[in-house]
């Protein structure tokens, strides 16, 4: 068992698509040999038959399932830049939306008292 890679950003979602698609293609070739080495050991000539027959159905199957995971770790890695970008752009306006030229703007609403007015509106 591999462990789940953390993503966090596009970076990281790169590289966790590119091991998944490596390890995809390393164990379907890889399996053509261990698997009915495997099946031999366990259980004789038989065991040895089956480890084959599951081997030549993993040689396809695991490689698109490496590349279907990867699309999906990158699509993940994606996911977490833009909801990154996303927040920083959202801060940066909060912060920005108070300012005027440096100086901090005259009025004496802030998102707290106006949260504060419309409660005290809905107690009536």
């Amino acid at each position: 068992m591999r462990q789940r890679p953390r993503v966090t950003d596009f970076k990281s979602g790169a590289k966790a698509a590119g091991k998944s698609l490596w390890h995809g293609w390393k164990d379907g070739i890889t399996g053509l040999v261990t698997q009915p080495r495997t099946g031999y050991q366990r259980h004789g000539v038989l065991g040895g038959a089956a480890g084959a027959l599951s081997a030549t159905v993993n040689v396809g199957m695991k490689p698109t399932v490496g590349m279907l995971s990867s699309v999906t770790w990158l699509s993940r890695g994606t996911y977490a830049s833009m909801k990154k970008a996303a927040l920083t752009f959202q801060l940066d306006e909060t912060h920005s939306s108070h300012m005027t030229l440096g100086f901090a703007s005259s009025s004496s609403s802030s998102p707290t008292s106006d949260y504060e007015e419309q409660e005290d509106e809905s107690e009536i």
